[in-house]
């Protein structure tokens, strides 16, 4: 009777250990990180972002951190991530507000603290990991002590952000991390309608995330308008390949072109912002076909994330032009 009952409850766990797998939050763009970690590419700091709850987003870094830190004890990834949570894995520094200052966000005086942890060497890994839970609580005097920090990384050591909305935080901290965006990931249809999302769904959320994003270009105005054009573009004519291309640079030419000038004022070349980089063209182009041809967005996300920069024009070429799946 004893090894029927061993025999019984591995099977229950075996299954308890699928379903679990099954309901983890794992996003496609982890497999990305997951690969860049692999070959020892991984950027020092991450900003995890998107409309997911926090759990997801605990969930996403936690899968990462535990590659990255090859832990020298045997855990698996759900025991890692509560441990890791909790502040059980000595080598993952989870940062949140002062619990006797609720009222306050993370100080400075908890960032300049830092220097003393990252100086360490890591205990049971091999790197160590920094977590700002909640990096909209953040204040600006921390986010300047964070940003010295992020401008001179040290080996080993990578910082982790989560925040539901970038625009929360500094361009200047937005321009030293890497973005991971974390969608919400729809079921597959059961048949059974017991699932609340579906196509409709999808494309609100991704479209509310878009106005989120466009926040933090260096341009906004600039950013909604190559938005709008090409959502009127392919509402209205649908087309693909070569003059989807040629289409698509008419639209970046025109958000270029000279707007009915302001009256001259002393603040006027002060206000003005500067032109869109041609990484954030190329990323406001991507979001634009989200409702679309989300696929090809996700293509083009992915080839943006390339350590080897292309020009704006061959970047659009190979997604739009040169690939056999075209939509």
């Amino acid at each position: 009777m004893s090894e029927v009952k061993k025999k019984k409850e591995s099977k229950e766990n075996q299954e308890h250990k699928k379903n679990r797998e099954i309901l983890r939050y794992h996003p496609p763009v982890l497999d990305l990180l997951l690969s860049a970690i692999a070959k020892h590419r991984l950027p020092h700091a991450i900003l995890f972002w998107g409309p997911v709850s926090a759990q997801q987003r605990d969930e996403a870094v936690a899968e990462v951190a535990f590659h990255l830190l090859g832990l020298r004890r045997s855990l698996d990834i759900d025991l890692f991530t509560t441990f890791a949570m909790e502040g059980k894995v000595p080598d993952f520094v989870v940062i949140k507000r002062d619990e006797n200052k609720l009222k306050e966000g993370i100080s400075v005086e908890q960032i300049e603290a830092l220097g003393e942890e990252m100086a360490l060497y890591p205990v049971e890994s091999e790197n160590r990991v920094f977590y700002f839970s909640d990096a909209s609580l953040l204040t600006l005097s921390a986010q300047n002590a964070l940003l010295k920090k992020l401008e001179e990384p040290s080996i080993g050591n990578y910082f982790f952000l989560s925040v539901t909305k970038p625009r929360l935080l500094l361009r200047t901290i937005l321009s030293r991390c890497l973005p991971v965006y974390l969608p919400i990931l729809f079921a597959e249809s059961s048949g059974e309608g017991d699932h609340p999302g579906n196509d409709f769904d999808m494309q609100k959320h991704t479209l509310l995330d878009i106005e989120n994003y466009l926040h933090h270009f260096s341009n906004r105005h600039q950013a909604q308008k190559i938005v709008s054009d090409m959502k009127l573009f392919f509402e209205t004519k649908p087309e693909w390949g070569i003059s989807a291309f040629s289409k698509i640079r008419q639209i970046l030419a025109s958000a270029d072109a000279p707007q009915i000038p302001a009256p001259k004022t002393k603040t006027n070349d002060e206000d003005q912002p500067p032109s869109l980089s041609e990484e954030e063209r190329f990323l406001a182009v991507a979001y634009a076909l989200v409702p679309f041809f989300p696929q090809v967005t996700s293509r083009m996300l992915t080839l943006n994330l390339n350590q080897q920069k292309l020009s704006l024009d061959a970047m659009l070429y190979y997604t739009l032009v040169s690939e056999d799946d075209v939509p």
